[in-house]
Parts: structure tokens; C-alpha cells; sequence
């Protein structure tokens, strides 16, 4: 279990959240997207993935 700082969309950084490999979790108390009528308690997980993009072509061409 990892405690600490819950993240919030303002505070979204390494300090409050867990790096595993190019993936960055964060737990948060802002509820977005939630159904209406959902009972308390509800914790929400954030979550970034950081992907290559490769292209075939240069995209400025």
C-alpha cells in the first residue's frame, strides 16, 4: 500500500504519483464521469501513458 498526497487534476505530479514503467497512476477524490446515485465512498484512479508515435512520413511534410 503507498500513502501520501491524493492527486488532483492541479496537482497531478511525480509526488503524489506512482511511475511504473511509461505508465503514471495518481488516486484522487475528484470524481469525474460517475454515473449519478453511485454510493460513497468512491476513489477514482488517473492514470497517463506515455507511447511512442511513429510515422511513416514527416509530419511537417
Amino acid at each position: 500500500m503507498i500513502e501520501g498526497e491524493l492527486c488532483t487534476n492541479s496537482n497531478f505530479n511525480k509526488m503524489n504519483t506512482i511511475e511504473i514503467e511509461n505508465f503514471i497512476f495518481g488516486f484522487s477524490e475528484e470524481l469525474e464521469f460517475l454515473p449519478e446515485g453511485l454510493p460513497d465512498p468512491v476513489l477514482q484512479i488517473s492514470f497517463e501513458a506515455e507511447t511512442p508515435w511513429i510515422l511513416k512520413e514527416d509530419p511537417e511534410d
